[in-house]
């Protein structure tokens, strides 16, 4: 194989997966109970208990085992969210398998990630 066709075909690849990643995106984003659940509802508790509810006489330097509030109730949020983010993931994943989506992605011929020339 030529480093021309090599180059080709990892620029098709590369089209292949952007595309791929852009439908999942686009779909996991029109999941509305998703983005309320797993984005919007733990940043709206961060701005409302470090920003609005904290109000002007709360001190800014509260610490919590020795790491300030803000930080630490923004860990928790997150932390809230890659927990429903995996979970409703999984109900995901079952509803694909059940309608037989992932052995039409098996089948569905996808040119593969040629490897780099260092890494042979």
């Amino acid at each position: 194989m030529t480093t021309l066709a090599a180059a080709s075909a990892s620029i098709d690849s590369l089209r292949s997966l952007r595309a791929f990643v852009a439908i999942e995106l686009r779909r996991t984003l029109r999941n509305r109970r998703y983005v309320m659940f797993a984005i919007a509802f733990p940043v709206v508790f961060y701005l409302l208990y470090t920003g609005i509810l904290s109000g002007a006489s709360a001190d800014p330097t509260a610490l919590v085992d020795g790491i300030q509030w803000r930080t630490y109730f923004m860990v928790s949020m997150a932390s809230y969210a890659a927990i429903v983010a995996a979970l409703s993931g999984a109900v995901v994943i079952a509803r694909e398998r059940e309608s037989g989506w992932t052995r039409q992605l098996r089948v569905t011929p996808l040119p593969p990630m040629p490897t780099s020339p260092a890494s042979s």
